[in-house]
């Protein structure tokens, strides 16, 4: 048997087109190897092809296969997903897009019952956060954002065993107005969040009305290792701003939310690429991922893309790469693809996709860890060990 397969021969093996194949590749399920200085394209070996025949309910059994573990569960009334829709507590994310500001949809999702939030002004910042502000202008997006929200919770207070309402919802609002006062550089405003982005990016008012349904856009999602991380921090007792904290570490990373910057990165190499089919096709073929393509929640077409999308001209680099990946995958572009292009189209910052969908999740987080808390419930997590067997001394 041959330990390793060219495309054409593992597409037969799995009774799929090239296609196909290459959308595995996309998608982590097969590694493609390298062929060598001598041979072009990629090889596919016969063990993980196998072990995916399996999967699809055909061929061999592969040697050694371990079945994953099964996902934790956690019971949820805030976000799901139909028919390609996000929809926050029974409401679809793209009408609510329509007129509703970030504020109005954390009010929704947070549910203090008659209470808002966003009743008073932020509270003074600590001198701390107002030295770190100065002295961190010149980090990184993200460190600086961390930082930030670190020690803006010196004037916040978010004890779990603070819980009364008033004071929850004015920490929630604090923590959200302050990430986005360090995502921007400057000190937290009472200033609804969109119009606090159109005077740092002098937007028109055409501008700020996208970006307002930007931020509504992105604001929650279902519960992924993101939110879970938060919720269980929250279980554990952990502060409001703590257990936000903990899943904005994972959203600053570069699985969960670091994708609109690799989008951005990826553009110029489209832009240039006189054959962008055949581009496409060669990443592909090497392995490498095409960032901005395909979610296996929304596997035909997601909703918010479809809005936003909607809102702007397409920039003709990405009408090309959605038709190339179209037409390769049938892969359709995902949320993250359709920020950047709607930040392109606008001419706003580089970094503005990063901070909408960054400042918008909070409001979700937050929501994960404000249901957790009510829930109760403690997250617990377990193991099955895997290690060597105990040693015993023999004359003990």
């Amino acid at each position: 048997m041959q330990p390793y397969l060219n495309a054409e021969e593992a597409a037969a093996l799995l009774g799929v087109s090239k296609a196909t194949l290459y959308a595995y590749v996309s998608r982590g399920k097969l590694q493609p190897h390298q062929a060598g200085a001598a041979g072009r394209g990629s090889l596919y070996a016969r063990e993980e092809l196998d072990a995916l025949c399996l999967q699809k309910g055909r061929g061999r059994k592969p040697r050694d296969q371990t079945p994953p573990n099964p996902a934790t569960l956690v019971n949820t009334a805030l976000s799901c997903i139909e028919d390609g829709e996000v929809y926050y507590r029974g409401r679809a994310a793209s009408a609510l897009a329509e007129s509703e500001s970030l504020e109005d949809v954390a009010r929704w999702l947070w549910q203090f019952d008659g209470l808002d939030p966003f009743a008073r002004a932020p509270v003074t910042p600590h001198p701390l956060w107002a030295q770190a502000l100065y002295a961190l202008h010149d980090r990184s997006l993200a460190e600086r954002a961390s930082c930030l929200l670190a020690l803006a919770q010196l004037s916040i207070p978010g004890a779990a065993w603070l819980t009364q309402p008033q004071t929850q919802a004015e920490a929630c609002a604090n923590l959200l107005r302050y990430q986005l006062a360090g995502l921007l550089g400057r000190p937290p405003s009472e200033a609804p969040l969109h119009e606090q982005l159109r005077d740092a990016w002098h937007l028109d008012a055409a501008a700020t009305e996208l970006v307002r349904g930007m931020l509504v856009i992105c604001a929650d999602n279902i519960v992924n290792p993101t939110c879970y991380v938060a919720r269980v921090l929250a279980s554990l007792g952990a502060p409001l701003g703590s257990a936000l904290q903990g899943g904005m570490s994972n959203v600053w990373g570069i699985i969960e939310g670091g994708t609109p910057e690799q989008v951005e990165a990826q553009w110029a190499h489209w832009q240039a690429a006189p054959d962008l089919t055949a581009a496409v096709a060669s990443k592909l073929e090497r392995g490498d991922k095409v960032f901005g393509f395909y979610h296996s929640m929304f596997p035909h077409g997601d909703g918010r893309v479809r809005w936003l999308l909607s809102r702007i001209a397409i920039p003709p680099e990405a009408a090309r790469l959605m038709a190339a990946m179209q037409a390769l995958t049938g892969f359709l572009p995902n949320v993250d693809f359709a920020l950047v292009a709607v930040r392109r189209a606008l001419g706003l910052p580089p970094e503005a996709a990063f901070v909408i969908l960054h400042v918008a999740r909070t409001v979700g987080l937050l929501a994960n860890v404000l249901e957790q808390r009510r829930s109760g419930l403690r997250l617990r997590a377990g193991a099955h060990y895997a290690g060597p067997r105990p040693q015993h001394d023999a004359g003990a």
